[in-house]
């Protein structure tokens, strides 16, 4: 694995993953902010709070939350807020978005993901909604744990719409033959990009959850 002309190893994974904010499907939710703070990282914390709607839910104090107590969709904003206060070079998000109501899927499908393209980074999402596959770059179709498109975002969606492989009743489930599931990793930005965005490495520090 390389980032740009970078091959990672043993002595520089660890400076690379800081480069990284990370949230999975089955991720860990820290009770404070992660990075080193400022009057205007705490400022840009409340910003996101009000935006994704916990501003009368949870409040920060000493770069710690007043609560984690939460539900699911409710901890994966709170995770996300703390993900874009980190400003990480490289997102990952695994089906960030399964937990959120209709309102706060399509806020995150098309003003958070074009906002952080337009910050220069370099986005991997993992999803079965495809009826936002148009808001990417670039579609990856995986069946049984291997690559088997890899197109633009229109004939991707193609791909991902023919009839064995046809919507089901909700937008994230894809029905496909037997035994086979479609996943669809799908990326903001080239690969110009995240080469771009990953080549210089930086101190080690805690990772976003």
């Amino acid at each position: 694995i390389a980032f740009d002309t970078q091959i990672l190893d043993e002595e520089c994974i660890d400076d690379f993953r800081q480069d990284v904010a990370a949230i999975f499907s089955d991720y860990y939710l820290f009770d404070r902010l992660l990075c080193e703070y400022d009057d205007s990282k705490l400022e840009m914390a409340e910003r996101y709070l009000r935006e994704f709607g916990l501003q009368h839910k949870v409040s920060i104090r000493d770069g710690m939350f007043s609560t984690t107590d939460l539900s699911d969709g409710q901890r994966k904003r709170l995770a996300l807020a703390v993900s874009f206060v980190d400003d990480k070079k490289l997102y990952l998000f695994d089906e960030w978005a399964a937990d959120q109501d209709p309102v706060f899927k399509k806020i995150f499908y098309t003003e958070i993901l074009p906002e952080l393209k337009a910050r220069g980074k370099a986005v991997v999402v993992v999803s079965h909604d495809d009826r936002y596959f148009h808001v990417v770059d670039q579609v990856l179709v995986m069946e049984d744990g291997k690559l088997v498109e890899r197109r633009e975002a229109d004939s991707a969606i193609r791909t991902c719409a023919r009839p064995q492989a046809a919507a089901a009743q909700s937008s994230r489930t894809v029905r496909s033959p037997p035994n086979r599931a479609c996943r669809s990793a799908r990326r903001m930005g080239s690969d110009s990009v995240l080469k771009r965005r990953a080549t210089r490495p930086r101190a080690s520090g805690p990772r976003a959850g």
